[in-house]
């Protein structure tokens, strides 16, 4: 009877660590959840980085695209801040256009080829600012549609704001890479571990 029990309690260990083990493997190579930013476009502005969706890898270019069915626009003032919230860039740039889906532009996310594919016909207009930040965290980008009319309580507004981010991780990631490689190993050693015959301590029965 307590081998029984002493192996009983040896399975609830096992089955214990070996879920422990998975869960820490998904947490250290999950991705964030993406939240899709250019079907916003119906609304008539909307904004993306080419990185929509996966994280920056230091010393890469990241486009920002900002999009608009208004013809009133003419020109988009893209603000860059960094982790910590500092200003680092801002710049107005004229739109170029207009395009008519499925028509896109370069160096954009898959989101935009799939809306500008699954709706075709949509006349629009759009402005890219590059740049390749450096400082790792998450930064924002926020586009600024100047030239339109818009009613905010009791008075108007002559631009729309819409923001995208993105997260820039070190140029070489060696540890959460490492923090991987440790924990996909140690499962490996423990279900091999599983598989060796049981052993029976002498005296016990």
């Amino acid at each position: 009877m307590r081998y029984t029990n002493m192996c009983s309690e040896k399975g609830m260990k096992s089955r214990f660590l070996l879920a422990a083990f998975i869960a820490l493997a998904i947490s250290a190579l999950a991705v964030t959840a993406v939240f899709a930013q250019w079907p916003a476009i119906t609304t008539g502005y909307a904004v993306t980085t080419n990185w929509h969706g996966t994280d920056v890898p230091g010393g890469q270019e990241v486009v920002v695209t900002a999009g608009t069915t208004d013809p009133n626009v003419k020109t988009i003032n893209f603000t860059w801040k960094t982790p910590g919230g500092v200003i680092v860039w801002s710049e107005i740039i004229p739109v170029s256009g207009p395009l008519v889906t499925p028509a896109v532009p370069g160096n954009v996310p898959q989101e935009v080829v799939d809306w500008a594919n699954n709706n075709h016909g949509v006349t629009y207009w759009y402005a890219q600012s590059s740049h390749t930040p450096t400082e790792a965290g998450d930064w924002g980008v926020q586009a600024r549609f100047l030239g339109t009319v818009r009613v905010r309580g009791n008075s108007q507004v002559d631009f729309v704001v819409r923001a995208t981010s993105f997260n820039l991780v070190p140029e070489t990631p060696w540890g959460p890479i490492a923090i991987s490689a440790t924990l996909l190993g140690a499962l490996g050693l423990f279900v091999f571990r599983k598989k060796l015959p049981p052993f029976r301590a002498q005296g016990i029965r």
